[in-house]
């Protein structure tokens, strides 16, 4: 081969330049690889909030909308904090995360603690899944979760007492890290979505009860129904 040649000088020109376009989309590549991870290292949860919780037991339920449960699981962390600012909720995430890497497995009605990770298991076969949190220690709690709970919320609030009083954060923010304070603007619900039940019944109630025999009574009301 004439190495002088025109051709040649062509031939190599292209062979450089089509090995430089494939090292810079392999570069980019990798860019934008390392940006996704980087991105999803920060965003470990989707929503976060503070709470003032008294000490005693809460129901904490995630409800299926018309198309089912958001996710079939979901991650959350609560953690005891000093107080319930937007400011001690950021010195809490650190901690958060480091907590959030050993998640346990919960499924519907098993207890949760403060200070532990859990990974939750909805139920397939319920049209809601409620789990019990177990609060020590009462105060001031963050609360960590996978995505927000609005997005599980059908029906009734996502956290209510034992008596069934609905629980509202004092602060809570989303993914971006933009926040607010209940005391200063209240969440916008989402549109109300009908409960996927037969409507067979007109009441419906949960119960614990203990191992034996009880008696279940109907009265007549006044007018004799």
């Amino acid at each position: 081969v004439n190495r002088g040649s025109g051709h040649y000088r062509q031939r190599q020109h292209d062979n450089l330049r089509s090995s430089m376009a494939l090292a810079n989309t392999w570069l980019l590549a990798v860019f934008l690889m390392g940006g996704v991870l980087v991105a999803s290292a920060s965003d470990e949860w989707e929503w976060a909030a503070t709470f003032s919780l008294e000490a005693g037991h809460y129901t904490w339920s995630f409800t299926k909308q018309a198309a089912g449960y958001a996710d079939p699981t979901i991650q959350i962390l609560v953690m005891k904090i000093a107080d319930t600012s937007s400011d001690t909720l950021d010195a809490n995430k650190d901690a958060a995360e480091t907590s959030w890497g050993s998640p346990v497995n919960k499924s519907s009605y098993q207890e949760l603690e403060v200070g532990t990770s859990y990974t939750l298991h909805l139920d397939q076969d319920t049209w809601t899944t409620h789990f019990i949190l177990h609060v020590d220690d009462g105060g001031s709690h963050a609360v960590f979760l996978q995505h927000t709970p609005y997005e599980f919320e059908n029906g009734f609030h996502f956290l209510q007492t034992e008596d069934g009083e609905d629980v509202e954060p004092v602060h809570e923010e989303e993914g971006d890290g933009h926040g607010h304070s209940h005391d200063e603007e209240s969440h916008e619900e989402p549109e109300a979505t009908e409960c996927p039940w037969n409507k067979d019944w007109e009441w419906a109630g949960i119960f614990a009860v203990a191992p034996g025999w009880l008696d279940w009574n109907a009265e007549k009301a006044a007018d004799g129904a």
